[in-house]
């Protein structure tokens, strides 16, 4: 016992010491793993005439790091990107490079190494730039009126890229707005589901505006109406429509919601169907006019039945 106990302090000491190195090589050793975000991947060295379209718009790392230093990255310490130098018109298979800002970190694998790249022609347009609402105002305030400058402006892409979208729009914060307010927004081009379609190039890339917060004087309840594409299939038709909601309360400039008696859906489509079906649809918004109740997407249930001399009935008027 009295062995045991003998130098004990040094014992202890040293114990100490090999846990503290054993700490110490732990944090030196790096951590390999995917890196947690897309990284968006963009385009180098093209020709200012021509335009894009990828086969995959994001990128992912797989890096090595220390715990202290992956503790402190950010998506923007990573850029990834494709070079187009020298490219013409035509599809190519193209490597896709990352870039770490911080030199500490190893590059192990990119994921997708290589895209398929679309190069086209550029094509310009002079287009009209819509407000996408991002939150809602104060309770009982809405907007009362907005102003863009300028509310057109030129939209550079393929034309691949031109067919995927719906609008082109700033996308501006509402949320507990309950005062005037003004500011300088970025472009955006949206789909018809709302994503963000890459790869457009505006000129000029900012515009502002002015928009007046007011008490909610102006709200007004209308129909969802949905909108139907494609041919359903043959010896079949539509027998009912059921939306839910199947109205909803908006707000916004009176000389905008005045003519407003009802919203659309995106467009819900019937190819080849035979049989029932529910949906759930986004909602296709007028330029500057907000939902009260932030409702964004609706449910459509469709009935279909065999063709028959029947009046097709619809409970959306």
């Amino acid at each position: 016992m009295l062995k045991v106990l003998s130098n004990l302090p040094i014992k202890i000491i040293v114990i100490l010491l090999a846990i503290g190195f054993w700490v110490f090589i732990a944090l030196q050793t790096g951590k390999i793993a995917n890196f947690p975000a897309d990284i968006p991947i963009e385009i180098k060295n093209l020709n200012p005439d021509l335009a894009v379209a990828l086969s995959e718009q994001n990128a992912r790392a797989r890096i090595s790091a220390t715990p202290s230093v992956w503790q402190g990255l950010t998506i923007d310490d990573f850029k990834a990107y494709i070079d187009a130098t020298a490219k013409t018109e035509g599809v190519y298979q193209l490597n896709v490079q990352v870039s770490i800002a911080n030199q500490s970190v190893e590059l192990i694998a990119i994921s997708p190494p290589s895209v398929l790249v679309n190069i086209e022609k550029n094509v310009s347009q002079s287009v009209s730039v819509e407000m996408v609402y991002d939150g809602a105002p104060k309770e009982n305030y809405s907007v009362a009126d907005f102003n863009l400058t300028p509310k057109t402006i030129v939209a550079k892409a393929s034309p691949s890229t031109f067919k995927k979208i719906a609008k082109h729009a700033i996308v501006v914060n509402l949320s507990d707005a309950s005062a005037n307010f003004s500011k300088i927004y970025s472009i955006k081009a949206f789909d018809s589901a709302n994503n963000i379609v890459p790869n457009v190039v505006y000129e000029p890339k900012e515009i502002s505006a002015d928009i007046t917060i007011g008490k909610s004087s102006n709200i007004k309840t209308v129909g969802i109406k949905p909108i139907f594409t494609d041919e359903i299939a043959s010896g079949y038709s539509v027998q009912a429509v059921t939306v839910v909601p199947s109205t909803i309360a908006i707000s916004g400039p009176a000389t905008e919601i005045a003519s407003i008696s009802y919203i659309e859906t995106n467009p819900i489509s019937l190819s080849n169907k035979n049989a029932d079906f529910n949906i759930d649809i986004n909602i296709k918004m007028p330029n500057g006019v907000l939902v009260v109740d932030s409702i964004k997407q609706v449910e459509v249930a469709v009935k279909i039945g065999l063709l028959s001399n029947e009046k097709i009935i619809s409970t959306n008027k």
